[in-house]
């Protein structure tokens, strides 16, 4: 029977804002790892926790909420390093990209590229991190992407981008040893073919060498807790791409703890058949926004809307800190890269012989997304 009090009840109940949703759900995530962690504290042999994020890469709230979850165990005195599903030799994929302009294909970092590297400061430091953050300028979410990596930059906390290397084709690039290597292994038949970065084979490809690149990351950082970020197809599986090929299927199976979190909502996501993760290990289904800045090409309307929401969900500190800055830093990299990288490129073109690339053979036999 209609009841007039419970319409005007639903009516009458507060809204509640996104920043609050995030904020929750930022409590529910460091809630479920505290209790994980308490209940192996006693085990002889400590393990860091790795807390996956599945996310949105449109979403700028997914962003957002990575920046936060950092945030909150770094106050609480967490010693904590962080992760993105990003190509793994990102600095020298944007100088590969300069070269690309110069009709001059490299392929992979051997030693005296990687030498010549060192000459212009483009190891280690602050590089990648700064790479990171000019990349993200033409990228989806870019604002909010940008105000996660200058969080990590501003905070130093120990960072790699761990995801396999690709080339601008979109497709793995077999001429870099580690890519090569893990395809050469887990798809001995099809791995010197044209491999798209989105097929289900790649895709499992790309979650070993992000799970290998995290162990390696913890073992020289020593965490308690490890933050990786990553697409939501990556993180547990979802429809044809298994769990069992999964990153978290991974990363548990190397013997860490795992707090698998799904950001999109379950109507958004269908688990595979074979997923197999315990209530404590896995949350899903939150009322999260997705509300999505697909750029395709910099649009400054939609960077100024973006920039805009993301004003909305964080607090008066963070922004002055972590946001007011940002468009500071130029499209790509900064001005000192970008000139670092210029003048590599023009030496390379120079010095080093021009390889022929892996790029063409029969596409893979695989099931596509």
């Amino acid at each position: 029977m209609f009841n007039i009090q419970n319409l005007i009840s639903i009516f009458n109940k507060p809204l509640i804002s996104d920043k609050e949703k995030i904020e929750q759900l930022v409590d529910k995530i460091f809630i479920q790892s505290n209790l994980i962690i308490d209940k192996n504290k006693d085990k002889d042999t400590k393990t860091p926790l790795i807390i996956s994020l599945g996310k949105n890469h449109e979403a700028s709230s997914h962003c957002i909420i990575n920046m936060l979850l950092l945030k909150k165990f770094k106050e609480e005195g967490f010693n904590i390093s962080f992760a993105k599903e990003e190509s793994h030799d990102l600095v020298f994929y944007m100088l590969q990209n300069i070269l690309d302009r110069k009709n001059y294909y490299l392929g992979k970092i051997t030693p005296q590229i990687f030498n010549m590297m060192e000459e212009y400061d483009l190891v280690g430091g602050d590089s990648l991190l700064e790479t990171s953050i000019g990349k993200s300028f033409y990228e989806e979410a870019n604002q909010s992407r940008r105000i996660l990596m200058n969080y990590v930059l501003k905070e130093k906390i120990p960072y790699i981008s761990n995801d396999a290397s690709t080339n601008n084709n979109e497709c793995l690039n077999l001429d870099d040893l580690i890519t090569h290597d893990a395809a050469k292994i887990l798809y001995p038949k099809s791995y010197s073919s044209y491999m798209n970065a989105k097929y289900i084979d790649s895709m499992h490809v790309r979650n070993h060498i992000m799970a290998n690149k995290t162990q390696e990351h913890i073992n020289k950082n020593k965490p308690e807790i490890h933050i990786q970020s990553l697409g939501q197809k990556h993180n547990v599986g979802e429809g044809k791409c298994s769990y069992a090929n999964s990153y978290v299927n991974i990363v548990k199976s190397l013997g860490f703890q795992v707090l698998a979190v799904n950001l999109d909502s379950d109507h958004e996501f269908i688990l595979s058949d074979d997923f197999n993760l315990s209530d404590n290990e896995f949350i899903s289904g939150i009322d999260i926004p997705n509300k999505e800045f697909n750029y395709g090409e910099y649009d400054e309307q939609k960077a100024k809307d973006e920039h805009d929401y993301i004003r909305t969900l964080v607090n008066d500190k963070d922004w002055d800190r972590y946001m007011s800055d940002i468009n500071s830093i130029a499209a790509y990299y900064n001005d000192d890269i970008s000139n670092k990288m210029d003048e590599l490129a023009n030496r390379i073109t120079k010095e080093i012989p021009m390889v022929i690339p892996k790029r063409q053979g029969v596409m893979a036999q695989s099931l596509s997304f």
